[in-house]
């Protein structure tokens, strides 16, 4: 997926949380840990929109997405945001 001057590869993913690379010409900038949301159907003006997945917006960083400088430093958030979870229920 693109976005501005990044190209974003999911690195892994567990249920609703994933690690992506954030890469500019092939080098690894950062890594973003987030919590995948889901968007129900909607048609606005004519056009459909199904059912999807989301990334975390802009105003949701620090709660559902967080920019990581290492994939050490990401897999544990990944792991904090998983125990998070798990603890919820």
């Amino acid at each position: 997926m693109d976005f501005g001057n990044f190209h974003y590869r999911q690195f892994t993913r567990q249920n609703n949380l994933a690690i992506y690379e954030q890469m500019k010409r092939g080098k690894v900038y950062s890594y973003e840990v987030i919590r995948i949301r889901r968007r129900r159907a909607v048609e606005i003006k004519g056009s459909v929109y199904p059912e999807r997945e989301v990334y975390p917006r802009s105003e949701d960083w620090g709660a559902d997405g967080f920019t990581c400088c290492t994939l050490t430093e990401a897999h544990a958030r990944l792991h904090r945001l998983q125990k998070e979870e798990v603890s919820a229920v």
